[in-house]
C-alpha cells in the first residue's frame, strides 16, 4: 500500500468522522432547542398565572365570589366573566406547559371551585365552556359535580380525589 493509498483511506474515514460529529452536533442543537423552548413556555405559564394571581389581589370582590350577587349587576357580571376567564386561561396554560404535579392540579382545582356557581351558568357553558382545552374542561366538570365545591371552598385534595 502505498501513502497516496492510504492518504485517500484517511481522507475517507475524515469525512466519515466529520459528517458524524456534525450530526451529533445537529441532533444536541435541536434537543437544546426543544428543552429551551420547553423551559420559556414554563416561565411564560408561571408569569401568565402570576398575573391572574395579582388581578384577584386587585379584585378582591371577584376572587372568592358569591355569584348571586355578582350577577345582579349587568356591569359587574361582565368583569366578573372576564376575570373567571383570565383565571380559566392561567390555568389552561399551567396544563398545557408544565409538568402538571399534583400541587398544580390542587391548587388549579381550588381555584376553579371558587367560581363553581358561574362554571355551571348557562352563560359561561354556551359562551365560554367550549373554548378550553379538554383537560381543563375536565377539571371544570369534576369541580361542578361537587354540589359543595364552592361554597365551603374546600381543601382541594378533596376534589382532586
Amino acid at each position: 500500500m502505498s501513502a497516496v493509498d492510504i492518504a485517500q483511506i484517511a481522507n475517507g474515514w475524515a469525512a466519515v468522522v466529520t459528517s458524524c460529529v456534525a450530526l451529533i452536533a445537529g441532533v444536541v442543537a435541536i434537543a437544546q432547542l426543544r428543552a429551551n423552548r420547553k423551559v420559556q413556555r414554563e416561565a411564560s405559564a408561571y408569569e401568565i398565572f402570576r398575573d391572574y394571581m395579582k388581578l384577584a389581589f386587585d379584585h378582591p370582590q371577584y376572587s372568592k365570589s358569591d355569584f348571586q350577587a355578582i350577577s345582579r349587576d349587568s356591569r359587574n357580571l361582565e368583569q366578573y366573566s372576564w376575570y373567571v376567564g383570565c383565571m380559566l386561561w392561567a390555568a389552561d396554560e399551567v396544563i398545557q406547559c408544565t409538568a402538571l404535579t399534583k400541587a398544580w392540579t390542587n391548587t388549579l382545582l381550588g381555584h376553579i371551585a371558587v367560581h363553581r356557581e358561574f362554571l355551571l351558568s348557562d352563560q359561561f357553558r354556551a359562551e365560554d365552556f367550549k373554548h378550553h382545552s379538554d383537560a381543563l374542561q375536565q377539571m371544570i366538570t369534576k369541580v361542578c359535580r361537587q354540589p359543595d365545591a364552592g361554597k365551603r371552598n374546600p381543601p382541594a385534595s378533596e376534589l382532586a380525589a
